[in-house]
């Protein structure tokens, strides 16, 4: 009775640490927002950065679902090495679980916070990968007999959230659903058109009043006309043709960035342009 009292609990860790290593590990994604925030940025552009990233391993992992199985695999690996460490190193990977979880859980809040306000689903495979981090926080305080019943409780709660994110992505993960629906007759994702192209770039005289605003751009810049036309064999029935205008987004005026897109409509038969116009101007002295 006497060496069971005086034996160590496993990763006997104080709660300040406990919430120091979460905290750390949510500051890891919500201190970059806020700072971008209290600087003054809108919101969109301070999420800007999450959505892409979001994007980037969604498209990633559509290609390369494996890598979940590499993330899960990890996980659990984390979970084995803390059942075998010994009292130092179990804490320290307990710390470490810690941490991962506080920054999956950051992830995954940015995410469906973001997903309210814009994806509105259209990423799955990204949320899973954040939440498999969940996973070894989840088994070994689920798992500790030692710990309460509500510390158990809790880490079995984080386990559920886990799976709550992981299961929708798993059909798609194992590439069985959603299917990808048929190619469209008409608009972008349908199929080449029966014309090539040509394109030529052209320029627009800027006012000089307008030309006094701008920042962080040049005129030449945003004063561009690229305009796109298919190539025909012979001349089109009333020599007319449709004529669609592409406005690009709010600081992305490059007309390179939209080729696929214009040389797309092109094809189909169409006269593109696309046209550059500022999008910083200083307007502060004009009120």
């Amino acid at each position: 009775m006497q060496d069971a009292a005086l034996k160590p609990s496993r990763g006997a860790l104080t709660p300040w640490a406990l919430a120091g290593a979460a905290l750390a590990g949510m500051a890891i994604e919500l201190v970059p927002i806020g700072v971008r925030l209290v600087n003054g940025e809108p919101p969109a552009d301070a999420f800007w950065p999450s959505a892409l990233r979001a994007l980037w391993l969604d498209l990633f992992l559509r290609g390369q679902t494996a890598w979940l199985i590499v993330g899960l695999a990890l996980a659990l690996a984390l979970v084995l090495a803390e059942r075998k460490a010994a009292n130092q190193l179990n804490s320290t990977v307990r710390l470490v679980s810690i941490a991962l979880a506080g920054w999956c859980l950051a992830l995954i809040g940015t995410h469906y916070l973001l997903n309210w306000a814009f994806y509105r689903g259209a990423f799955l495979l990204a949320p899973t990968a954040m939440a498999i981090g969940l996973i070894p926080t989840s088994a070994i305080w689920s798992l500790d007999q030692e710990k309460s019943r509500s510390v158990r409780t809790a880490a079995g709660a984080l386990g559920l959230v886990a799976l709550m994110v992981i299961t929708p992505a798993l059909p798609a993960a194992l590439e069985f659903l959603p299917s990808p629906p048929p190619t469209p007759s008409q608009g972008y994702g349908a199929g080449p058109g029966p014309f090539l192209t040509q394109t030529t770039t052209l320029s627009y005289a800027m006012p000089a009043h307008v030309a006094d605003l701008l920042v962080e751009e040049s005129v030449e810049e945003v004063t561009l006309l690229t305009v796109t036309w298919p190539v025909y064999t012979v001349e089109p029935p009333g020599l007319r043709v449709p004529l669609g205008l592409v406005f690009h987004g709010y600081g992305a005026p490059s007309p390179s960035d939209y080729t696929d897109w214009t040389e797309h409509l092109a094809a189909k038969g169409m006269v593109v342009v696309h046209v550059t116009y500022p999008s910083y101007l200083d307007v502060s002295e004009q009120e």
